[in-house]
């Protein structure tokens, strides 16, 4: 089987070159605390009992605004590339500084691409009151992400090696959930009945023949309809919503197609 290639991106100075060194647990690539120096990518290997993961380090990504042409803009391509590259992103921000556009532009990007995403909080160690924060923390991170409201949470340090370990079991999660299939009579069965008691709202009267998934990285849906323009995509969203309500699909995206039935 192929490596499974897995992203480390964010802005400069989050810790990524902190968190592959944990992962790691050898040091790989100069860990240091001036701004973005990690101008090369960096990569690590790691073996578990089943599959190889290759972890790839890129130089942070800074505000648009603030490039200059030269090396920050080839960094910030750079990390573009190598989240279209991989099958799994793992989105890195600091704790003490919240989130801010790029973070949310990087995670878009990732959904577009089809990509795995799970979200690291890294430098937990430097939170006070953790306990009474995490709740508020969680639902300021739902209510900026919630355009990827799929994606796997996870408070990190690298300094101390808190939950480091956690951060390997999720990605070998979300690459099952990227390669997941269902069959088609049991998904017919199961939205099916789901359509029958809530069809799409329509002036035009809208038949949904049959669902089949035509593909996995990412979970790729196909519905079968005589008006497929005429579904809403928020219709698809709800439908979405039920497939994951069902089906274990946390950190992948998942992609509906409207066909018209001939």
């Amino acid at each position: 089987t192929k490596p499974t290639q897995v992203a480390i991106v964010g802005r400069p100075n989050v810790g990524k070159t902190s968190i592959l060194n944990a992962l790691l647990k050898e040091k790989r690539g100069a860990v240091s605390e001036v701004p973005g120096t990690t101008r090369d990518i960096v990569i690590g290997e790691l073996q578990t009992n089943k599959e190889k993961i290759i972890l790839i380090d890129t130089a942070g990504i800074r505000k648009r605004g603030k490039i200059k042409f030269g090396i920050e803009t080839f960094s910030v391509l750079r990390a573009i590339k190598s989240i279209s590259g991989s099958l799994i992103t793992l989105l890195v921000i600091d704790a003490t500084e919240g989130v801010v556009a790029q973070d949310m532009h990087l995670a878009g990007f990732a959904k577009e691409e089809g990509k795995g995403i799970i979200l690291i909080v890294n430098k937990w160690d430097l939170v006070k009151n953790k306990s009474q924060i995490i709740e508020r923390y969680l639902k300021v991170l739902q209510e900026k992400f919630d355009f990827v409201y799929f994606v796997p949470v996870i408070f990190v340090s690298a300094k101390t090696k808190e939950n480091i370990s956690q951060i390997l079991n999720l990605i070998l999660k979300v690459k099952e959930s990227l390669s997941k299939r269902i069959k088609t009579a049991e998904l017919n069965n199961y939205l099916g009945e789901i359509i029958r008691k809530n069809p799409p709202k329509s002036k035009k009267n809208i038949k949904v023949y049959y669902f089949t998934q035509v593909a996995i990285n990412p979970p790729t849906f196909a519905i079968f309809a005589n008006l497929p323009e005429a579904i809403h995509f928020s219709y698809l969203r709800y439908l979405e919503n039920r497939i994951r309500d069902k089906y274990e699909f946390g950190g992948a995206p998942i992609k509906i197609l409207l066909k018209k039935h001939k």
